[in-house]
């Protein structure tokens, strides 16, 4: 092994060498799946694009539903509005999604197979570990986390996580720590959970080098390194780390208890709360992680790897470094989880006079879940892959007899696992439809057509009023302030306090105008009127009302308020 400077990082690692085609035919290839299985199972637009392109259209062209009060909330992804909003002032929203969703897929290829390549030296390695990843994608996941399927700013974070990762496994901590500043500007809470888990790896294996007596510890070379690493990790985060801190602190007359509290118990416990989740998935997880931990440890214990292959024997040592840096930074990731099992395990709170509840809310709201969602199913495939790798038939056995029928087979083999979980993959139900609720009863056609009508015959400058919880990209379809929508929730303290105090007013005027004569009236409206200033009203279930709606369908009826 080449020689190791102080604090772990290698002056002159050795690198597996890929030739360019074979590395750019991975990428394509990958690339295609990604972006096919993405259009396939999530059709324009998916789940999250409204929230994210709505916002990046207004921060380009602030005129654009200009009361959306939403829209004007804080930009916790500045660097994804600044990179992809420029294109709503060209094209539509759908046609901005089609070209984000191939500059985010083209990234994340590239970067998976830096990755995979970095770690499997295998021609097609990086296809195999995919096939095998995109069915557990379809299966499911733990906390909602998901990074193939719609775009948005984390798909691109993570492709420059997996570029970050590589580098990092290869000990190139410079290069590493400038795209992992780069993951946290594109998405602060991918990046600065990618940043802890490297950390406490790179310490492992320092630490481990230490006690070996393989680094001498040269004190002013580790604060050169150390400075200098720091110095590429805070410039290239400075677009991401700004916005985060103005969303983590707020103002300090805000109730950061109580915006706390909206977000992790109320807004966002499927994804934040680890009471809420699926004890399913806990199961299914916790087998996953038992049968890591199994592989890891019989490797350790083995000291065998990649060696059994002529092509790759030289470089055995090194891919065992690689691989204790990677299982070192899916160790931390599984550790992360099991805290936030622990400290997250309860009911709400039903005080804040405790010390420890508000800490509690603030670790629980930074997604502790995120990267074991995506790592471990990741791992497991990885591993598969190197498991299968081993059975590798070399050309010629040790009597010099010729084995490439065996060669053959063994590569039919990989490619038939990979096609047919491929298959399944595509043929097995895919991530739920941003209008899964309304499909149900057969409303999404109903709910467009009340969109386009509101789009055509009310003026530009106009705000909306439309039912809570049951109005999936409204301002997409519309092109229109919206008073609040539920799934559209700001992620400062001020826009969570503001996003629901407008959800209890609008709940509290339709109990209160009910309870006055049974029946809405004109009165009721104005009173609507002064409390939101909203201009019309789109609702379903909401009624009896006094006048005739201006326009309805079978499933929604508008109504001007005047």
């Amino acid at each position: 092994m080449s020689e190791i400077a102080p604090g772990g990082v290698e002056e002159n690692p050795p690198r597996f060498g890929h030739p360019p085609l074979l590395f750019w035919l991975n990428v394509s290839i990958i690339f295609g799946l990604f972006l096919t299985y993405s259009l396939y199972h999530v059709p324009v637009p998916g789940v999250n694009e409204p929230h994210y392109f709505t916002k990046a259209k207004h921060f380009w062209d602030p005129t654009w539903c200009a009361r959306d009060f939403f829209l004007q909330s804080s930009n916790p992804h500045f660097l994804f509005y600044v990179c992809i909003g420029w294109l709503t002032k060209f094209f539509s929203l759908e046609t901005t999604v089609l070209i984000a969703r191939v500059a985010g897929y083209g990234l994340l290829a590239l970067g998976w197979t830096r990755m995979i390549l970095s770690l499997l030296p295998i021609r097609y390695s990086p296809v195999w570990v995919a096939a095998l990843f995109l069915l557990t994608v379809t299966l499911g996941n733990l906390s909602g986390e998901w990074m193939i399927g719609g775009i948005e700013s984390k798909v691109f974070a993570y492709g420059v996580l997996f570029l970050s990762l590589a580098s990092f496994v290869e000990r190139r901590l410079f290069h590493a720590a400038m795209l992992i500043g780069l993951t946290f500007s594109f998405h602060p809470v991918v990046g600065a959970w990618g940043l802890v888990c490297g950390m406490f790896a790179w310490c492992v294996m320092w630490l481990r080098e230490w006690r070996a007596g393989q680094s001498e510890f040269d004190l002013l070379r580790f604060f050169k390194c150390a400075a200098l690493t720091a110095m590429a990790l805070l410039l290239t985060s400075l677009p991401g780390l700004v916005p985060a801190i103005g969303v983590l602190t707020g103002d300090g007359n805000i109730d950061l208890f109580a915006a706390n509290y909206i977000q992790v118990y109320y807004r966002l416990p499927h994804h934040l709360h680890p009471y809420q989740l699926s004890l399913t998935a806990y199961a299914c997880y916790a087998g996953l992680t038992l049968v890591w931990l199994i592989d890891v440890g019989m490797n350790a214990r083995r000291h065998r790897l990649l060696n059994r292959h002529n092509s790759i024997r030289k470089t055995a040592e090194e891919s065992q470094w690689r691989f204790f840096l990677f299982n070192w930074f899916i160790f931390a990731t599984v550790s992360i989880a099991l805290v936030a099992t622990a400290v997250g395990w309860h009911e709400r709170p039903a005080s804040r006079d405790a010390w420890w509840v508000l800490p509690r809310m603030m670790f629980l709201k930074l997604y502790p879940m995120r990267l074991f969602d995506v790592f471990l199913p990741l791992a497991i495939c990885v591993m598969i892959v190197r498991r299968f790798v081993l059975i590798m038939p070399i050309r010629q056995d040790r009597e010099g007899q010729d084995r490439k029928g065996d060669v053959r087979l063994w590569n039919e083999t990989a490619w038939g696992i990979a096609v047919v979980c491929l298959a399944a993959a595509f043929l097995l139900p895919g991530p739920a439809s941003i209008f899964r609720h309304l499909d149900r009863g057969g409303q999404t056609k109903n709910w467009k057509a009340v969109c386009r009508w509101i789009a055509s015959e009310t003026p530009t400058n106009a705000m909306v009023i439309s039912p809570t919880k049951r109005d999936p990209a409204f301002r997409w379809l519309s092109h229109r302030a919206q008073h609040v929508g539920f799934k559209d929730c700001p992620q400062d303290a001020v826009g969570i306090l503001e996003w629901n105090r407008r959800l209890l007013l609008e709940g509290q005027w339709a109990a209160e105008s009910k309870r006055d004569d049974r029946v809405y009236d004109l009165d009721d409206l104005a009173r609507l009127k002064k409390m939101t200033g909203a201009d019309y009203l789109i609702t379903d279930r909401l009624g009896p009302f006094e006048m005739e709606p201006i326009y309805r369908n079978p499933s929604y009826r508008v109504y001007a308020i005047p």
